[in-house]
């Protein structure tokens, strides 16, 4: 399963349109260490595999940004 993490529905949606499958709309968790870490999400079902978890946390996609940014510099 892969997750991935956007700043806004509107991207959830987009993303869930372009998938095969079953799309499913639930609240799941993030990797944010608060206590509230409960965000909107979409989960892609192919068959009887979840095959995506798209999560919609602001925190977690900048946290994802910068760490793609630090591993292209090296």
């Amino acid at each position: 399963m892969k997750t991935k993490y956007v700043n806004t529905k509107a991207e959830m949606t987009a993303f869930a349109d372009l998938q095969q499958g079953e799309t499913f709309r639930t609240r799941l968790t993030c990797g944010c260490k608060q206590n509230q870490n409960r965000r909107n999400g979409i989960l892609v079902v192919l068959g009887e595999q979840v095959t995506w978890k798209l999560i919609r946390c602001k925190a977690c996609t900048a946290a994802i940004e910068d760490t793609d940014y630090v591993y292209r510099l090296y």
